[in-house]
């Protein structure tokens, strides 16, 4: 009986882990927003938020515009997640969410991508 109980224990955590890992493991989404509704084109120098659906829970998301600064957001349960970017030049980007590839961030996997257009 005492050996049957860590055993059980483990089995349960293994399951429970594997659950949540499937409910969020694609497929990944990049949407981004202004004033409440979705946008591909933003006034340069105005706030819009990227939102990211569908990324693995546990492991954090590092989104960037390609070749400038990226940031780090941290899905929620459901895998999604948030962030607010200014963006003062005007030009095409794109904008790319890479998941950690484990929890030892030693390496980036993109899994999403989004255009956006930015006019003076």
């Amino acid at each position: 009986m005492r050996k049957s109980v860590p055993i059980l224990a483990v089995a349960c955590l293994f399951l429970l882990m594997a659950a949540q890992a499937a409910a969020a493991s694609g497929p990944w989404k990049l949407s981004l927003w202004q004033f409440g509704v979705p946008v591909t084109e933003v006034q340069a120098g105005s706030e819009f938020e990227i939102h990211g659906e569908g990324f693995h829970a546990v492991l954090p998301v590092k989104v960037c515009l390609v070749d400038r600064q990226c940031q780090l957001a941290d899905p929620d349960r459901g895998g999604e997640f948030r962030l607010t970017r200014t963006i003062s030049d005007a030009g095409s980007f794109e904008i790319w969410a890479h998941q950690a590839h484990d929890m030892n961030i030693t390496g980036w996997r993109v899994r999403a991508k989004a255009p956006l257009v930015v006019r003076n």
